[in-house]
C-alpha cells in the first residue's frame, strides 16, 4: 500500500477538554484536517468507532482486504473520476465497515451529498444503518454535522444538505425515479429480490459524474443471475465497473492451532500449497468446511462459495439450489 500507516495517536490528534485554541493548535488542527480528507485510513483509524467481531467497541483499523479495496478504488477514481466496482468476497472481511466509514466521511464532510443503501433482507438493513448510526454517535464533534432528521431510515444533515437512506431489495420497487444519488453501496446484492430492476435503478439514480460513487458488494450465490452477470462483464473489462475478489484467507482471524492428530489431506496439501497457506489456516479451513456440510479433508460447494480463494471457485456451484 503507498500510504503510510503511522498515523497520529488520537491525543495528539485532538485536545483535551476545556483546552484552549492557539495559532499552532489551529494549524495543526489544519493540517489534520487536510490528512482526513485525503486518508481514508487516518480518518478511520482515529474517528471511526466500530462494533468489533468481539461485540466490543474500537477504533477501526483497516485489515489488509480492506487495504487492498481501499487502494484498487484510489485507483480508479485516479483514474476515471468516480467509482464504479463489484467488490466479490468471502464472509466477514469488513467490507461493510470499509464502506460505512468511507460513505459517512464522504456524506458529512461534503455539501449535497446523498447516499444510499440496499441490502437484501430487512436485518441487513438495519445493522447497517445501525453502523452508520454508531460512527455519527461517536464522532468528534468538529467532525459531525448536527442532524435535522432521523429514524430508522434515514439521517439528514441538513446543514449541509447531506444525508443517508437506507433501504430493502424486497421492500422497494427499484431505484432512479425522481431520485439522485451520489453514493450507492449495495450489500449482498447477490441475493436481491429483483435484481434486474434494482441495478437498472441504481445506475439511472447515480449520474456519470465526478466523484459519484456506486460499490456492489456480495458473496456469490451460483452461477447466474445480475451479480454473476455483471462480474463476468466488469472481469473481462466489457463494463465500466472493476471487478475486486477478495479471498478468505486475508482475514487474520480465520486460523487455528491443530492438534497433536491433525493432519492434512492429499486435497487439503494441494490447495494449501496453490494458496500459500500454513497449517493454522487449514486447520480453520478444514472445520469451517465440515461445519458447513464438507466431508472432512474434501472441501464441499458450500465452503467454497461462503470462502472461496479465486472467483471461479465462488461461482462453480448453482447456489442455494445446488
Amino acid at each position: 500500500c503507498p500510504f503510510s500507516y503511522h498515523f497520529p495517536t488520537r491525543a495528539q490528534c485532538f485536545r483535551p477538554a476545556g483546552m484552549t485554541t492557539d495559532k499552532d493548535d489551529a494549524a495543526r488542527l489544519a493540517r489534520l484536517d487536510a490528512l482526513y480528507r485525503q486518508n481514508l485510513a487516518a480518518y478511520s483509524a482515529t474517528l471511526v468507532v466500530i462494533k468489533t467481531k468481539s461485540g466490543k467497541q474500537n477504533y477501526f483499523e483497516f485489515n489488509r482486504a480492506q487495504r487492498h479495496l481501499d487502494e484498487l478504488l484510489r485507483q480508479q477514481l485516479e483514474r476515471i473520476g468516480m467509482i464504479r466496482a463489484l467488490v466479490l468476497k468471502a464472509r466477514q472481511l469488513g467490507i461493510s465497515s470499509y464502506i460505512a466509514s468511507r460513505y459517512y466521511k464522504k456524506t458529512s464532510m461534503n455539501g449535497g451529498q446523498r447516499t444510499y443503501i440496499l441490502t437484501h433482507e430487512d436485518a441487513s438493513t438495519q445493522s447497517l444503518f445501525e453502523m452508520a448510526k454508531r460512527i455519527h454517535d461517536n464522532m468528534e464533534a468538529d467532525y459531525r454535522p448536527a442532524t435535522t432528521m432521523a429514524n430508522v431510515n434515514e439521517m439528514e444533515f441538513g446543514g449541509i444538505d447531506s444525508g443517508y437512506r437506507v433501504g430493502t431489495a424486497k421492500n422497494v420497487s427499484g431505484l432512479g425515479r425522481g431520485t439522485t444519488i451520489q453514493n450507492f453501496h449495495g450489500s449482498e446484492c447477490g441475493f436481491w429480490a429483483r435484481a434486474d430492476m434494482h441495478f437498472a435503478g441504481v445506475m439511472q439514480a447515480v449520474p456519470k459524474m465526478p466523484h459519484t460513487e456506486v460499490i456492489l458488494e456480495s458473496t456469490a450465490n451460483g452461477v447466474g443471475g445480475t451479480f454473476y452477470d455483471q462480474w463476468q462483464l466488469a472481469e473481462a473489462g466489457q463494463s465500466e465497473f472493476i471487478a475486486i475478489f477478495l479471498p478468505w484467507y486475508w482475514a487474520d482471524e480465520y486460523r487455528q492451532v491443530p492438534n497433536a492428530d491433525f493432519e492434512m489431506s492429499p486435497d487439503e496439501r494441494e490447495y494449501a500449497e496453490l494458496f500459500g497457506l500454513d497449517i493454522e489456516q487449514m486447520c480453520w479451513a478444514h472445520f469451517k468446511n465440515i461445519e458447513l456440510g464438507g466431508d472432512p479433508g474434501e472441501f464441499g460447494w458450500m465452503f467454497r462459495q461462503e470462502y472461496p480463494s479465486t472467483a471461479t471457485e465462488a461461482f462453480q456451484t448453482s447456489g442455494t439450489d445446488s
